[in-house]
């Protein structure tokens, strides 16, 4: 269809600039340096959906802003009948068909002339008048005359100030556009370019402004192939949206049900125009691409279709032209997995089940593997098919160590061919678990075995799976249950050597999650009564490093885990979920060695990744998590955080769990934001390996951060009271000594101070050659004390800047009644750290501190903000709804914001300017939609 604003400033272009446009500086470089110029001509052309009319339009928004005339046309196959109805519309706004009827210019062929001679008169007085800009999209689809016309006219209005800007879509129309790109390009000097794929770190931009939030791993992946293709990453992404498939909470964009999601209905309109374009033979030969999978070779396809792969070539030309394929290495592959999946579902079922079985057979007789045959077998088997069945056993066998989820996939497709007492049930299943329990769901796995094993006897071809779903239940979390089934398993008279040692290894794991004593004894006795280079002993030495480490015996701790590490590395055959690196890594990151933590770390994912060991790969971002938070990286320990909680959630593992939401509670009190906090704390208190310590430290410092002290107290009562607990949260704490003894000091309960301060001293007498303890304990005695030197040598020593602007904060305080001007500066010394780590809630009470003293510190900062909406809100005044919108009065936010009353309500009523609000009630409403609280 044409439309045409006449040389005016009204343009069909509303909402084009919404969102930036990415990818395209060059191109709109050279735009702009014609716009400048006021003349010359930019050929741009593109596969489909690739920008070129968002670029076009960018292009015209550049012109009006530099009072340029602008006409803009869109080429239309259903009117190429019309000779040069595109450039007639441009200059005429009647209806086409008077316009193609005026006088006798539409007679016959030889009136092109004077139709081009009445085009260039009429675009000669615009460009007169002002600067003209003029853009036609689609050229692919214009007829002849129009092609003769764009062909003369830049030539003879060479001397207007006319900029020409034409884009058409590569391998559209025929080899007469080709040529006039050839000739304006050649004669004319026009700029010619050929729109790219965007770049990946593009495409994530296009990503994160359409959600107007930062997409999850999900969402990242399911536009990560779309191999730099705009309109697929936004059809899909706006389309999940418009559908309620995506919501965003504190800013992070996440599927509703991450997994396999259904295509939104623009992304398959979007899909079914370009399959529609296609000719008959090339969406046959993408039909049978589809059934061989979202990759194929050129050769596989002609041998199913009984030619030869050069006769495909025309074919795989055009899908490739149309962005439905493209060319990966030596094979042809779907641009993406959504429209593989959509042709792939387009094949009617029973035609598709008889091209998988077909596909088998070609494959096999090709001498491919079992498991790219069984993959076509999965899709083309019939029930109770005992060649398929065996088939499908022995290629998940396979897969096992190489593929684990196609493994899975393969075992349960073989499940549910197989009939009911099948021999083949048992191995199958156990291929399926042992797959699963590698790469999750975990749940399914446990569902899965108990299912199969139900009425089996104990015996041969049943321990296998027994033996998996021991390791499924304790990387499950469900300890008792493993160890029972480990021990079961072990009274069994005739277990092959190496089926032994992993039960055995099972077992003590298990039994170090429900006993620390009992974990002693037996690590002890198989550390002592094993072969050194027993894999069981990489197992005890792990255990009996945990143990002397909670006990306070840190470098004895350290000794054994790394000799733990030491024996992993020499290719000992130990459990994959045996970690003795996880646990030096946590070690050092408590020890402040962040750099040598964050390298054992990298080492623990490879390992990982080789093994195939999806259901762990949390861990290890939950461990740089930990990292960031002590190194002073808190965007970054957020963000590993949760990617580690997302990660195993999808496999169902809890394992270190209480590690991303403990870093992510201690980010929420540090920024004050308590409701996060209260939310955080309770997830960590709900899982069972949260350790007990840790636990009862962080629901202490919500409460005291709530301005509850009594109740800190009393919940701090037991680590106080208890030696042991008080040494298991110091060993794995540098900074909970100087806040125990600090918050006890404020309780007037001194004595208590002390009892904390004197076991951090016992631990740092005990490790003297770990100098972040013996910092750790001068910290708290410098507390205790009120020794100044002892508190500057913590400023000074602490590694962790929230830990060194804590200690300023304390001694700061040891000196207010002696110095004031020493005050100020380490109160300022303490701001600085404070806000450097974003610890907001820290920084405000410093901030008071100051202005009590009549220091005036600015704590806002100038930032370019739209006028009105949440996006205009300041930090303080988002701090202030996010507690207002929870319920909290003026005098509440105030108290825990280390604000005046007076000043909350001055905030307040910016909020309510900027939201267009009037009340309370219509913040807290608000709130919940943005999911402020």
């Amino acid at each position: 269809m044409y439309y045409n604003p006449h040389a005016s400033n009204q343009h069909n272009d509303s909402g084009s600039r919404e969102h930036p446009l990415h990818g395209r500086f060059t191109h709109l470089t050279h735009a702009t340096e014609l716009l400048q110029r006021r003349s010359g001509i930019l050929l741009l052309e593109g596969p489909p959906g690739i920008g070129k009319s968002r670029l076009l339009a960018e292009v015209r928004h550049l012109a009006l802003e530099q009072a340029f005339n602008v006409s803009h046309v869109t080429a239309d196959p259903v009117l190429r009948l019309m000779p040069m109805a595109p450039l007639l519309s441009l200059v005429d706004p009647a209806p086409h068909g008077r316009v193609a009827t005026r006088d006798s210019l539409a007679a016959a062929s030889d009136t092109h002339g004077k139709v081009i001679q009445y085009l260039g008169a009429r675009l000669e007085e615009r460009a007169a008048q002002a600067p003209t800009l003029i853009t036609l999209d689609d050229l692919h689809w214009a007829d002849s005359a129009t092609l003769l016309a764009v062909r003369l006219l830049p030539a003879r209005l060479a001397k207007s100030s006319i900029v020409w800007v034409f884009a058409k879509t590569s391998g559209k129309g025929d080899q007469s556009h080709d040529h006039l790109y050839d000739l304006l390009q050649d004669g004319l000097r026009a700029a010619r370019h050929t729109l790219p794929p965007l770049s990946t770190s593009e495409m994530a931009q296009v990503v994160k402004d359409r959600l107007s939030a930062t997409p999850d791993r999900h969402l990242k992946a399911l536009v990560a192939n779309a191999d730099g293709d705009p309109s697929l990453a936004v059809e899909l992404l706006e389309g999940l949206a418009e559908e309620g498939k995506i919501q965003t909470v504190k800013g992070v964009a996440r599927l509703v049900t991450p997994g396999r999601t259904a295509l939104p209905e623009r992304f398959r309109t979007l899909i079914n125009k370009r399959l529609a374009d296609l000719s008959t033979s090339a969406r046959q030969t993408l039909d049978i691409a589809a059934v061989l999978g979202p990759t194929c070779s050129l050769d596989d396809v002609a041998e199913m279709l009984s030619t030869k792969a050069a006769s495909l070539v025309p074919e795989f030309q055009e899908a490739m032209e149309a962005r439905l394929l493209t060319s990966r290495s030596d094979e042809i592959a779907f641009v993406h997995e959504g429209i593989w999946q959509m042709v792939w579902e387009s094949v009617p079922s029973a035609v598709r089940a008889a091209l998988h079985r077909q596909a088998a057979e070609m494959l096999t007789a090709k001498g491919s593997s079992l498991v790219e045959v069984a993959i076509h077998l999965i899709h083309g088997a019939q029930p109770s098919d005992d060649e398929a069945v065996e088939l499908l056993c022995r290629a998940s066998e396979e897969a096992v160590t190489v593929d684990p989820k196609r493994a899975a996939e393969l075992a349960i497709c073989g499940l549910e061919v197989a009939e009911a007492g099948s021999g083949y049930r048992l191995p199958l299943a156990c291929n399926a678990v042992r797959a699963m329990v590698l790469v999750g769901p975990l749940d399914r796995a446990v569902e899965l075995a108990e299912r199969e094993l139900e009425g089996a006897r104990l015996e041969g071809e049943s321990i296998p799976l027994r033996l998996w779903l021991a390791a499924a239940l304790l990387l499950r979390g469900q300890a008792g249950r493993a160890r029972e089934l480990a021990e079961q398993l072990l009274e069994h008279a005739h277990l092959q050597p190496e089926v032994r040692d992993n039960l055995q290894n099972t077992r003590l794991l298990a039994i170090a999650e429900e006993s620390s004593s009992a974990a002693v004894r037996s690590a002890t006795e198989t550390t002592t009564m094993q072969p050194v280079t027993s894999p069981s002993r990489v197992v005890g030495l792990t255990i009996l490093a945990r143990e002397q480490w909670q006990r306070g015996r840190l470098t004895e701790g350290l000794r054994l885990a790394k000799e733990a590490t030491d024996l992993l590395g020499q290719g000992e055959r130990v459990l994959w979920y045996v970690t003795p690196q996880a646990t030096l890594a946590t070690m050092l990151i408590v020890l402040g060695s962040y750099d040598e933590a964050s390298s054992l770390v990298e080492r623990l994912r490879e390992d990982l990744s080789v093994k195939g060991a999806q259901v762990l790969a949390g861990m290890s971002r939950m461990l740089e998590a930990f990292i960031h938070l002590g190194a002073g990286r808190p965007d970054e320990a957020e963000s590993e955080a949760r990617a580690g909680l997302e990660a195993s959630a999808d496999v169902g593992s809890p394992q270190l769990t209480w590690m991303a939401w403990l870093v992510l509670a201690t980010l929420a009190l540090r920024r004050g934001d308590l409701a996060a906090a209260a939310e955080h704390t309770a997830q960590a208190e709900s899982l069972p390996g949260t350790p007990l310590p840790v636990m009862v430290w962080l629901k202490a410092q919500f409460a005291a951060a709530e301005g509850d002290l009594p109740r800190a107290m009393e919940v701090l009562a037991p680590l106080y009271e208890d030696r042991e607990l008080r040494t298991r949260l110091l060993a794995n704490s540098r900074i909970a000594a100087a806040w125990l003894a600090r918050t006890a000091i404020a309780a007037g309960l001194p004595h208590r101070a002390v009892a904390v301060t004197s076991a951090a001293e016992r631990i740092a007498a005990d490790n003297p050659d770990l100098p972040s303890m013996l910092t750790a304990a001068a910290h708290a005695r410098g507390v205790v004390d009120g020794d100044t030197q002892l508190l500057e040598h913590a400023v000074k020593e602490h590694i962790d800047p929230w830990e060194q602007a804590s200690a300023a904060e304390d001694l700061a305080a040891a000196l207010a009644d002696v110095d004031r001007e020493a005050t100020v500066y380490w109160l300022e010394h303490a701001l600085v750290g404070y806000e450097s780590v974003q610890a907001g809630r820290d920084s405000a009470r410093v901030r008071l501190r100051l202005r009590d003293m009549g220091v005036r510190r600015r704590h806002w900062s100038y930032a370019k903000r739209p006028a009105t909406g949440w996006e205009s809100l300041t930090k303080t005044e988002w701090a202030v709804a996010t507690f207002v919108a929870q319920g909290l009065t003026n005098k509440q936010v105030a108290k825990r914001m280390f604000l005046s009353p007076h000043t909350v309500g001055f905030h307040l009523r910016q909020i309510f300017r900027k939201l267009e609000i009037r009340s309370r009630v219509e913040l807290a409403r608000l709130g919940q939609e943005r999911t402020v609280i």
